[in-house]
């Protein structure tokens, strides 16, 4: 018997919740079932045994959960792609005897996914993890976990390896790096994106997750809509103070994903035709 962990705020998550209950179980019943790198065999006599779905409600069940798996070429395997994350095993350090098996695991499915290296099976994954989440916005991608000089592919990602006194983990560090490359393309002349700290807006990320109880899938989102946003793509210049709150207690954070809301959409719309009017 093995024992997981498992993300109490994944009811909170509003991918999560917006599942039915036939996806809800199935996505269980995967992260339950896969290996120790998060892949899973599908067996559908098996899972009809066991969850008592039926195979009807299997097939249009992995539909809604496409966005949080990758499944192979011949769909006779799923990747569940933040399983390593929420397994506390991200990054993956080659030096960690712990860390060796889900190293061994990915490299003997590289073929399952027609990937001849490490290095090219997380770029595969972080096209389709870009493309099923469909945002408006430049998507922000997917980095691979593995550390440098894994595989045939010697790591072709050299940019960078943070101290070990940093509290922000490479997750974070991804996000507030490729928000500011972004950030870039149209504000780059800005003080605030030309000599901005990284590290400190890693930190940020960090605190959003860990303090203030953000799901990094949603941070993202966010983040995503204030680049799309006519108002917040000009007022967002730094992730630094992001967490800030205004005299009435709500954060610029708090307030961006308010109004990345279908609801906050609608009520600012709303509010400008009436000051118009």
């Amino acid at each position: 018997m093995s024992y997981r962990f498992t993300n109490t705020d994944k009811w909170r998550d509003s991918w999560f919740s917006e599942l039915n209950p036939y996806e809800k179980l199935l996505f269980i019943y995967f992260c339950d079932n896969c290996d120790i790198a998060g892949f899973y065999e599908i067996n559908p006599r098996r899972i009809v045994f066991e969850t008592g779905l039926s195979n009807r409600n299997i097939e249009e069940s992995s539909k809604g959960l496409q966005r949080g798996f990758w499944k192979s070429k011949r769909g006779s395997w799923i990747f569940i792609i933040n399983f390593i994350k929420h397994q506390k095993n991200f990054p993956i350090n080659p030096s960690n005897s712990a860390h060796k098996g889900i190293i061994k695991s990915i490299e003997s499915h590289l073929r399952d996914y027609e990937c001849d290296t490490m290095d090219t099976f997380f770029t595969e994954l972080q096209k389709y993890h870009s493309e099923s989440r469909g945002f408006q916005a430049p998507s922000m991608g997917l980095e691979s976990p593995i550390s440098k000089g894994i595989g045939k592919g010697h790591g072709k990602n050299k940019e960078r390896i943070l101290k070990e006194n940093h509290k922000f983990s490479e997750e974070h560090y991804r996000i507030a790096k490729e928000f500011h490359e972004l950030k870039s393309k149209t504000h780059g002349n800005l003080n605030a994106i030309a000599n901005a700290n990284l590290e400190a807006w890693a930190d940020e990320i960090r605190k959003l997750e860990e303090i203030d109880g953000k799901n990094l899938e949603v941070i993202e989102k966010v983040l995503s809509f204030a680049l799309s946003d006519s108002f917040w793509i000009n007022t967002l210049q730094s992730l630094q103070g992001i967490r800030n709150k205004n005299k009435d207690g709500i954060s610029k954070f708090e307030m961006i994903e308010i109004k990345s809301t279908p609801k906050g959409v609608q009520d600012y719309e709303l509010t400008n035709s009436t000051t118009e009017g």
